[in-house]
C-alpha cells in the first residue's frame, strides 16, 4: 500500500478548512440571539397596607411599653456642603504649606 503524494495545494485546502472550523466554533457564542429582560421584573404579590396603631411591633404583637419620641440628630453643614464633624475634616481642601520633594528634588508645584 503506497500513500498518494500530498501537493501543496491540498495541504493548504485543509489547514483552511480546520481554520475555518475553528473560526466558527469559537464565533458561535458571540452570534446567538439574546433577549431583553422584562424592565418591570418579575410580578411581585400585592400586599395590602392596613393602619398599625403606634404600639404594634413589627410582627404584629401589641408592646406594652409606650412609644416615645426619639430624638434626631441635626446635621450641620458648612459652606461647601460638608457635615461639621470632626471625621470630615479630611474632606476639606488642604493648603500647600511647603514645596513638595520627589527623592530629593524640589517640584514647582
Amino acid at each position: 500500500m503506497t500513500r498518494k503524494p500530498t501537493t501543496r495545494a491540498t495541504q493548504l485546502g485543509r489547514r483552511l478548512g480546520l481554520l475555518g472550523l475553528a473560526a466558527l466554533l469559537l464565533a458561535a457564542p458571540a452570534c446567538h440571539s439574546y433577549r431583553l429582560p422584562n424592565p418591570k421584573g418579575p410580578p411581585q404579590p400585592k400586599v395590602k397596607k392596613g393602619t398599625t396603631p403606634g404600639n404594634e411591633s413589627a410582627d404584629g404583637r401589641a408592646l406594652d411599653v409606650e412609644r416615645e419620641a426619639v430624638k434626631t440628630q441635626k446635621n450641620s453643614y458648612d459652606k461647601n456642603g460638608l457635615l461639621k464633624k470632626p471625621k470630615y475634616k479630611r474632606r476639606h481642601l488642604k493648603h500647600k504649606d511647603r514645596n513638595r520633594k520627589i527623592l530629593g528634588i524640589t517640584l514647582p508645584f
